[in-house]
């Protein structure tokens, strides 16, 4: 759990260009950064706690962390809405639910996804019908884990033209490296068991899906990410 949710604060961050060596986070000082968060200043409450909770700049304090993006998240920053549902999946189920809720409405597209997984788990009690329509709202939001994880349900159920189109709009949003490298064989597969009909068929949908919901680089919460290398799960 700590290293999933280190390596999305490390995507997060970047996505709101922090970098952070010694004491600069994004060009700034760490006593800048901490004198805006002091003011109350969301994003700066938030970039805070990446710092702390990664040990970016200065020590790692998980307590610390959790109290900047908690002060973020009341302050509508919709990244530390949804850090802090993640962090509070396992200790705090219904609080994590509610702060990942806030940060989907607030427009964090993968809050939506990780929701439906959690609601996928056999204690939820949830349809699962119902927990893939969260994820399906994640990927038409953008999310392109979500995007692979409802054509993986998708595929269970032998809806392979349009499983195939999201896979494709997942793989045109982050190429075939990572995780993402694993959809190509999937779609090879599918391709080798369309027919020429159906192939045809799945390609235009894919299209269509492309043109519709791509957000080039997006996840979880955010565009311009950096190519992902390892593999990120929910």
């Amino acid at each position: 759990m700590k290293r999933r949710i280190l390596i999305i604060l490390c995507f997060l961050a970047l996505s709101h260009g922090a970098q952070a060596m010694d004491d600069n986070i994004n060009g700034r000082s760490l006593q800048a950064v901490v004198a805006s968060a002091n003011a109350g200043d969301p994003e700066s409450q938030y970039l805070l706690g990446v710092a702390q909770m990664a040990g970016m700049g200065t020590e790692k304090n998980t307590g610390a962390a959790i109290k900047q993006f908690t002060a973020a998240a009341n302050g509508g920053f919709k990244e530390a809405q949804f850090i802090l549902g993640m962090l509070l999946l396992d200790t705090n189920g219904k609080e994590a639910e509610r702060w990942l809720i806030r940060a989907e409405s607030a427009g964090c597209a993968g809050a939506a996804g990780v929701l439906g997984m959690r609601y996928l788990g056999p204690s939820s009690g949830i349809p699962r019908d119902v927990a893939y329509s969260w994820v399906r709202r994640a990927a038409e939001g953008g999310d392109a884990q979500s995007q692979a994880n409802l054509a993986g349900y998708l595929l269970r159920n032998d809806k392979k033209i349009e499983a195939y189109a999201w896979l494709k709009l997942a793989v045109s949003q982050h190429g075939s490296h990572g995780p993402f490298g694993m959809n190509l064989f999937a779609i090879q597969r599918i391709e080798s068991e369309l027919d020429d009909k159906s192939l045809d068929d799945a390609k235009r949908l894919s299209t269509e899906y492309i043109d519709r919901y791509s957000k080039e680089r997006y996840l979880f919460c955010s565009q311009s990410l950096p190519s992902m290398s390892t593999p990120l799960q929910y």
